[in-house]
This record gives C-alpha cells, structure tokens and sequence, in this order.
C-alpha cells in the first residue's frame, strides 16, 4: 500500500538519529576493509586487462573498447597525486579505494534497509484516565502505556546488518 505522508516523516525523524549512529559503524568497517584490502593488494602488474588498464590511467591513453573513461581518469589522478609506490600499486590501490567505497555503501543500504524493517510507526499515547480530583487513576495506567509501541533495539539492527554482511 501507500505510505502515507506522516509515517515517512516518523520514519525519518527516526532514522535520522540511528543513521548517523550507524555511519561510525559504517566507517570502522569500511576502514577495516581497506586496511585487509591494502595489506593483501597485489604489488605489481596482475594478469588479464589489467596491465592495460594500468598503462592506459599512467599514460593518459584508452584502454580497449569500453575504454573505462571514469576508470581511467580515476587511475591518472592516482597516478600523478599518489607520490609512493610504483605505478602498478598506485593503480591497484585505486581498485582498493574503490572496493572499500564500495562495502561502505554496501553496509548503510542494509542499514537502512534493516532500519525501514525493524521501524513500527508509533501510535500517538492518549493521556492516562484521570479521577474526577484530576489526579491520574492508576488502575489504568496499563492500558496506557500499552498504546505506543517500543521502538526497536538498535543493537538487533546492528547484529543483522553484520550478519547480512558477513554471509552467516
């Protein structure tokens, strides 16, 4: 069905908060996956097109049909702003940058896909019967506090987002 206007305006109002919470979660694994990435990178020219590929982002030219043009000027500038490291691993970090990037945006859409699952619009809580003194009645405080729903526990939506991230 149609989301009406006030729920995705809840919705986000929520969001907001556990989406920036999670872009520090987001950030950590993403760091993590480029330190892996790096460490384990391959230092010179690997097999297939990537030789071309290479020489083609070091000496400005165009590799094969496609011709990867974002690629390629992505491999100059890492070429010509990266001081260290051959021309190879200059290239290859690219591809390292670009995996990392990758898996960041990976892991804020399963936030927020988890986030927009876990989300129940809560109910606006009518005031508590009141005795004819103006004091709340007590007898039916319960039924109350049983009008709005809890918002979900973000540490769920943290553990099935890793979850979904690391297969398990």
């Amino acid at each position: 069905g149609i989301v009406s206007y006030a729920v995705r305006q809840d919705f986000l109002d929520f969001s907001r908060d556990e989406l920036r919470f999670g872009s520090y979660f987001a950030f950590a694994y993403a760091c993590v996956v480029l330190s892996i990435y790096v460490k384990t990178m391959y230092p010179s020219v690997p097999g297939g097109d990537s030789g071309e590929l290479i020489v083609a982002g070091c000496t400005v030219g165009i590799a094969h049909p496609p011709g990867y043009p974002l690629f390629t000027m992505l491999a100059v500038l890492f070429y010509r702003l990266i001081p260290v490291g051959s021309p190879a691993w200059r290239v290859n970090l690219l591809s390292v940058v670009l995996a990392a990037g990758a898996s960041l945006l990976h892991f804020l859409t399963i936030l927020r896909w988890d986030l927009w699952l876990a989300y129940t619009p809560a109910e606006t809580p009518s005031a508590p019967p009141s005795t004819s003194d103006g004091k709340p009645d007590s007898s039916c405080a319960s039924s109350a506090s049983e009008t709005a729903p809890p918002r979900p526990r973000t540490r769920s939506i943290y553990a099935s987002t890793w979850a979904a991230l690391v297969g398990s």
